[in-house]
């Protein structure tokens, strides 16, 4: 297939379908055209994957599908990542809790087993996180607070989402990004600069713009659009999708 042909494949289907495609050299998913059960786009001069199922954002009333988190939030929720919060609500603008993010994690790597328990003080026996938490701290993920809690419902940080997606893949220490670029850049705390570099080299964090200039925010809390958007590039580098 020619670079800049017109590509079109027919897909069946009942429900709503959505597609995406990414490149060997950018993961980054892009919306694909359906219409009438043909999908369609123009082929750039590398390989391509395009992914096509049921677009289960359409269940939620509160997501919009052509948002720009749209793709993200939808392979979190087809491939079991994330789950809405009721009935037919997303909760996009929602924070995410520091449990949520490492459930996510968990789940990514097939749920693995553990016979750890009761490593903090707060994670619940039986809570929906238990064995996630359970399993990240035994692996070095998460550490907790030295009081012996995990605070489990505090909502996530960016500067502490990007900690626990750096140690899970080895905490790396040749690192590329360059935090003096962003106007709070000097804001990130010291034990989570070095995770922040990491996730703003491999592009897995690119900043909010704001006022023509793009703002790392390293102690906002992270809203579970943007937590879908971080862990779907996170996902394309470092674990099979």
């Amino acid at each position: 297939m020619e670079p800049g042909a017109l590509v079109e494949i027919s897909v069946a289907g009942e429900d709503e379908l959505h597609g995406f495609l990414g490149t060997e050299s950018d993961p980054e998913p892009r919306n694909v055209s359906i219409n009438a059960g043909t999908v369609s786009f123009t082929m750039p001069e590398e390989n391509v994957y395009v992914h096509v199922s049921e677009c289960l954002c359409a269940g939620y009333e509160d997501l919009n599908t052509e948002a720009w988190y749209h793709p993200y939030v939808y392979y979190a929720l087809n491939s079991g990542l994330m789950v809405g919060t009721g009935k037919d609500t997303f909760d996009p603008e929602g924070a995410t809790s520091r449990a949520m993010l490492v459930t996510m994690l968990w789940r990514s790597v097939g749920k693995p087993e553990t016979e750890t328990t009761g490593t903090f003080t707060d994670v619940r026996a039986g809570a929906y996180y238990e064995k996630a938490v359970e399993w990240a701290a035994g692996e070095g993920i998460v550490l907790g607070y030295g009081d012996g809690t995990f605070r489990p419902d505090a909502p996530v940080t960016r500067q502490e989402a990007a900690t626990i997606l750096w140690r899970f893949v080895g905490s790396p220490t040749d690192v590329a990004g360059d935090l003096s670029r962003f106007p709070d850049g000097e804001e990130v705390s010291s034990w989570a600069k070095t995770a922040m570099e990491w996730t703003v080299g491999e592009g897995l964090i690119i900043g909010d713009r704001m006022s023509g200039r793009n703002w790392l925010n390293p102690h906002g809390e992270s809203n579970r659009a943007v937590i879908a958007t971080l862990f779907v590039r996170f996902l394309q580098r470092y674990v099979v999708m």
